[in-house]
């Protein structure tokens, strides 16, 4: 059974760290791709854990999460051997990491809020 407090340090990890990360964006464009990754492997790593380690809350949500997940990297795989597929590749490698990081760490505060870690009223 996933412990409390593991939930609760990945639900401020995430959102201190993606404060952090999206406060030095406009100042230091290099250093905030390197916390963009580090976002990425932490969300990774955390998922894989929910995945195999313990239960969950939103089971239906990060079963759609990682259906999408999927998905997407199939896309990206698909276009690199499609020819003149070079925009979409272009648009999902931009675009879906940014979008899938915010939806895991909604799904990851609103359990939070669920296990009473964060207020909704806050």
């Amino acid at each position: 059974m996933m412990k409390k407090s593991f939930k609760q340090v990945d639900a401020w990890g995430q959102l201190i760290f993606t404060g952090i990360v999206v406060a030095i964006l406009p100042f230091m464009l290099s250093i905030f791709f390197y916390g963009y990754i580090a976002i990425g492997l932490w969300q990774f790593i955390s998922g894989a854990i929910y995945l195999f380690g313990g239960t969950l809350v939103e089971r239906r949500l990060r079963k759609r999460y990682w259906i999408t997940v999927f998905l997407t990297l199939l896309a990206l795989i698909s276009c690199l051997y499609i020819k003149n597929m070079g925009v979409l590749f272009m648009y999902l490698l931009w675009f879906a990491p940014a979008i899938l990081a915010i939806w895991y760490l909604l799904i990851t505060v609103r359990e939070a809020q669920i296990f009473g870690f964060l207020s909704k009223k806050q």
